[in-house]
């Protein structure tokens, strides 16, 4: 997962930063985003935060009461 880390502009971890709402990260500029351990914090952030709202979204999904289907074959379009 290291892989492709360096790579990474300041300008593409500024917006993830943005979008996560670092602002901490986002005061401290472009001399930060060179640091190596930049780069793996805005993704473990973003893996983690998917994996919570996931986990929140099957956990309290608020569907309500459900009503069973009856079907009638006998109405089916023969084909």
């Amino acid at each position: 997962m290291a892989i492709g880390f360096r790579q990474l502009s300041f300008e593409s971890l500024r917006t993830r930063a943005q979008e996560l709402r670092l602002h901490g990260l986002l005061a401290q500029g472009p001399e930060v985003a060179q640091e190596l351990w930049v780069a793996p914090l805005v993704q473990w952030e973003e893996d983690e935060r998917a994996r919570r709202s996931l986990e929140r979204r099957i956990k309290e999904p608020h569907l309500g009461g459900f009503k069973a289907l009856r079907l009638r074959l006998d109405l089916a379009v023969k084909v």
